[in-house]
């Protein structure tokens, strides 16, 4: 896949105009915690901000480590992450970006869970314009529509990310870490869709607090139902 057959995907309309805006081409992350709203309430508040400012630090090593320039917008419980796909029009290597983002993706999630944080988010990739603290654009407007329907912690892919996975994984035969899955929503199931396989080379603790977790919202339903819909992947993700 050419990067001019990508440009015609996402459109190509941004172009700068002495505008306080650079324009990228990347991947944009939208994820929020689950369970956190209203926290500030509680008496254990603190605890909660020490957790969310520690794993904003591992999630700055683990794309310092893949080498990945990235930027992060972060509010109440909800994270942006912007990871620019440096050289990407020139050298159309597209398949080394998607799996060291991934794989960067499957350690946050991982790290969050061992602490007590439950990611569920969105991928998408395309082209944008970004400031320091502002994001605009078809690729973000894509991802964030998506970001909080699924009935499950982890990533998935967003509509347009799912299109190029389909293009890329019949051109190249993978998407790893990326994984097809029939992704539960509130009433409906999306069959064989994109999703990121987080859970390579997780701990046996990360299912042990997945489990606990379960439990403890026996009597919240529908907080429960993302718990066991993730406990069911985990069983199902062995043979996919």
């Amino acid at each position: 896949m050419s990067y001019n057959t990508i440009g015609s995907l996402y459109g190509g309309q941004f172009h700068q105009k002495g505008l306080p805006f650079e324009r990228e081409v990347g991947f944009l992350v939208v994820m929020d915690l689950l369970g956190v709203k209203g926290i500030w309430k509680t008496p254990n508040y603190e605890n909660h901000f020490t957790k969310w400012t520690n794993i904003n630090y591992f999630i700055d090593s683990c794309f310092n480590k893949q080498a990945l320039p990235f930027h992060k917008y972060c509010f109440s419980d909800t994270i942006i992450i912007s990871i620019k796909s440096q050289n990407y029009d020139k050298n159309n290597n597209l398949v080394n970006y998607i799996k060291s983002v991934g794989l960067a993706l499957c350690e946050i999630i991982q790290e969050a869970i061992l602490n007590g944080l439950f990611f569920r988010g969105s991928i998408n990739f395309g082209e944008y314009l970004k400031s320091f603290d502002a994001i605009i654009g078809p690729t973000i407007d894509d991802a964030a529509i998506c970001y909080d329907k699924p009935e499950i912690i982890g990533i998935v892919a967003s509509s347009e990310f799912k299109t190029l996975l389909d293009m890329y994984c019949n051109d190249h035969g993978t998407c790893y870490p990326f994984t097809k899955y029939d992704l539960p929503l509130k009433h409906s199931v999306l069959k064989d869709w994109w999703l990121l396989k987080w859970n390579y080379n997780a701990s046996e603790e990360c299912l042990r607090i997945l489990e606990s977790r379960y439990q403890y919202y026996a009597n919240k339903p529908n907080i429960q139902t993302k718990y066991h819909n993730t406990l069911l992947y985990l069983v199902d993700s062995v043979t996919i």
